[in-house]
């Protein structure tokens, strides 16, 4: 069985890029204005610098949530629950305080409560985009 890995969206990348994500990624979108359509590229490296004006760095979900966690403190858990006899995912976001930084690979879930998410999602993955893209636009 081969894995593929979950990248963020479009979207979620160019804001990624202004909040100063500058994490090296293998993959990153061209965005060609004129026609308003962008591109997956391979490269190597971070696009989100400011002399690659029309490319955005593509990292994973995973490796996006890791940036919020050990960039900016802020941690998470994606939970499952029911409803209506169907499975479905929230999460719940809390932020670390400055002091226990050192915590951040060690202990995941200690922090302060912060907010839980207002609906919920049919798959991991949107719950996970949904969390990342939260995050930058309304905690960092």
């Amino acid at each position: 069985m081969n894995i593929q890995e979950d990248y963020v969206s479009f979207e979620t990348a160019k804001l990624l890029k202004e909040k100063g994500f500058d994490w090296e990624c293998v993959y990153f979108y061209d965005y060609y204005e004129e026609n308003d359509k962008y591109v997956v590229c391979s490269t190597g490296g971070s696009c989100n610098r400011e002399y690659y004006p029309s490319e955005y760095s593509m990292p994973t979900l995973q490796m996006a949530m890791k940036w919020l966690r050990v960039i900016h403190l802020i941690l998470y858990v994606i939970y499952h629950s029911i409803e209506n006899g169907e499975l479905r995912f929230s999460w719940r976001i809390y932020k670390l305080e400055q002091d226990k930084k050192h915590y951040v690979e060690k202990l995941p879930r200690i922090g302060e409560y912060y907010k839980d998410s207002d609906e919920s999602f049919t798959t991991y993955k949107e719950a996970e985009e949904s969390l990342i893209k939260y995050c930058l636009e309304n905690l960092i």
